[in-house]
Parts: structure tokens; C-alpha cells; sequence
């Protein structure tokens, strides 16, 4: 599996029942398992981050969608096992200057990619 790790691109997030929202970023996928890490400009989902952290999720199913033209679907990875490791918000990409980022690390168990 190659061509998709560490690209910027759509990734549509969704963890259990939550709906995170699409990332610009994401790097970890091609790995199968350990962390994933997600990032995108702040979106205004800051309190559904903040408050999915808060309640101290417990291991759960994941799904991250790669989004084409048009939010057409790309592929899809499953992922089992899935807590939060780290969540950043509103901070600049690498220290340069430029629009804030705000940074989801996740951690799974078990990830499985699925091809359309």
C-alpha cells in the first residue's frame, strides 16, 4: 500500500458515533496499526473534540475515508482499537508562520484498508 501516507488530502474522520469532520493531513495509515496522526486548519468542532477527550473514551471502532473530487470516496480504513493519544488545537504547522493547525493523534489496535 503506498501513495497515501503523510499527503494532504480529505480525510473524513468518524470514531464510534462521532462525526469529526474532514483533515487535510493524515499519516499513519500505511502502517496497519500503532498512531495515526490527523491535522486541519480549526474547523470550529473544538467542543465535540474537547468534550469526546474529556469523557475518557474507552478502545472503540474507527472508520478514516480518503475523499477525491467531488468528496467522492477513494478508500477506507477501519480501524479497531482506536483512543485518543494527543489533541492539539490552534497551533502553527512545524512553527512557521501561516494559519493554525489543530493536530488529532490517535492510537489503534487494528487497522484495515478497504479499496473502492
Amino acid at each position: 500500500m503506498t501513495g497515501v501516507d503523510g499527503l494532504d488530502g480529505l480525510f473524513e474522520v468518524r470514531i464510534g458515533e462521532r462525526d469529526f469532520g474532514v483533515f487535510t493531513s493524515c499519516t499513519g495509515l500505511e502502517a496497519g496499526t500503532g498512531v495515526v496522526v490527523l491535522s486541519r486548519p480549526p474547523v470550529g468542532r473544538t467542543a465535540a473534540m474537547s468534550d469526546w477527550l474529556r469523557s475518557r473514551p474507552e478502545k472503540s471502532i474507527g472508520e478514516i475515508t480518503m475523499l477525491g473530487p467531488e468528496r467522492a470516496p477513494l478508500a477506507c480504513w477501519s480501524l479497531a482499537g482506536v483512543s485518543p493519544v494527543q489533541w492539539t488545537g490552534g497551533e502553527r504547522r512545524g512553527g512557521r508562520p501561516g494559519a493554525p493547525f489543530e493536530t488529532l493523534e490517535l492510537s489503534c489496535a487494528d487497522l484495515t484498508r478497504i479499496i473502492w
